[in-house]
């Protein structure tokens, strides 16, 4: 298992939000460390300010517990717009990265403002449930009056038991654990190739991707995906690909959700029509810089369609025409010359869109896999079933 937290050598007054990666070969210590973090956890009913109000160190006064950042954003949205982010400036937290800014700060005056807002504002948030982890004291989440938890650890057996029903031969790949977010991701190994790109190091197969959210509505997502050699592709085609947690009866319609999409599989055959396709297709790369800056121009509309910021965009646009599907670096000038400009294709865009996502926030990351699927399966129906 690897951990990974904010850690900058500057004290953070949240709690870390920490992240765990869970091998091919750990499936098993994955399950043991979810069933260990469930029994640690509660859903605490909030019934008094008292055991909401803050400490002079950001520790909540009664318990002495900490919220986390993602705890501390759900419940600061749900007091009063612009909390969330005026406390984070007065107190010098970054919200993206979880950690101290290391500019001026006032931690003091941002915890009487959350304090005073929390009194004048409380029966916003009265009958309303804390996530609580006891043994790390913290506050990871703050849940609706509708909200239904579905935990990772029941999550995780639904996962496994209905891919054993349906697809025994499938392979548990890795799992990440965010927060209160396990992602799962799973292989058919009989969909293996390496006969589809002109360079058989360039391997595809297909599998099925899983995510749970404890604390959060949105929460639930179930989806075919794509495993290239430049990160994973994700097929969220629709509302059918997702669960709010709230409703009776969260781990039968969680069931059959996964039921229904474990049922599917990527056509290996259209995948590699579609990577075909995509080789025909040129970027207008060129080395004259009005026509590199208009087709750049050119992706960036594309890309932003998938609700990816400008900035990443252009991020994916450079690397498509600085690397695109190249396996190994070159060098700048090597990269813009004329040949390596005008052989760039749709399928170097695709690559770089995934080469991009693996080292971007969680959030960003779904978008660019999204967006790298629809590049490759716009017609997302091309799927069959078992």
């Amino acid at each position: 298992m690897a951990l990974t937290a904010n850690n900058t050598g500057t004290k953070s007054i949240f709690a870390p939000v920490a992240a765990f990666s869970f091998s091919a070969a750990q499936l098993d210590d994955c399950r043991d460390f979810l069933a260990s973090r469930t029994a640690s956890t509660e859903c605490v009913p909030v019934v008094d300010e008292a055991q909401l109000l803050m400490s002079a160190d950001g520790r909540l006064a009664e318990s002495g517990y900490r919220y986390n950042a993602i705890g501390f954003s759900s419940l600061a949205f749900s007091l009063a717009h612009g909390l969330n982010p005026l406390f984070h400036e007065l107190s010098g937290e970054n919200k993206r990265a979880l950690t101290t800014t290391g500019g001026e700060a006032d931690l003091a005056v941002a915890v009487s403002i959350y304090n005073m807002v929390l009194r004048v504002r409380f029966e916003a948030l009265r009958e309303r449930n804390l996530l609580v982890n006891h043994r790390e004291q913290t506050v990871d989440g703050f849940l609706g009056l509708d909200h239904r938890l579905l935990d990772n650890s029941a999550f995780l057996d639904i996962v496994c038991n209905e891919l054993q029903a349906k697809q025994p031969d499938a392979q548990f790949s890795r799992a990440e654990i965010i927060g209160r977010e396990l992602r799962l991701y799973f292989i058919n190994p009989a969909s293996r190739r390496n006969d589809i790109y002109i360079n058989p190091r360039h391997t595809f197969a297909a599998g099925w991707y899983f995510s749970n959210r404890e604390d959060t509505g949105l929460a639930i997502r179930a989806a075919t995906c794509l495993y290239t050699k430049f990160g994973v592709a994700i097929s969220f085609a629709d509302k059918s690909s997702r669960l709010n947690h709230t409703g009776a009866d969260l781990a039968g319609r969680t069931q059959l959700l996964v039921s229904r999409t474990v049922e599917k599989e990527i056509d290996m055959n259209v995948i590699a029509a579609q990577i075909e396709r995509l080789c025909t297709v040129s970027l207008n790369f060129s080395e004259d810089k009005a026509t590199l800056d208009a087709a750049i121009n050119s992706l960036l509309s594309y890309l932003t369609k998938f609700k990816i910021s400008r900035d990443d965009a252009r991020n994916v646009a450079k690397n498509a025409a600085m690397a695109g599907s190249d396996l190994e670096p070159r060098g700048a000038l090597e990269a813009y010359t004329k040949e390596a400009l005008r052989s760039r294709t749709a399928y170097d865009l695709f690559c770089s869109i995934l080469r991009y996502a693996k080292n971007q926030y969680h959030v960003q990351r779904d978008g660019l896999q999204a967006a790298a699927m629809q590049l490759l399966l716009p017609d997302t129906k091309k799927q069959k079933r078992k």
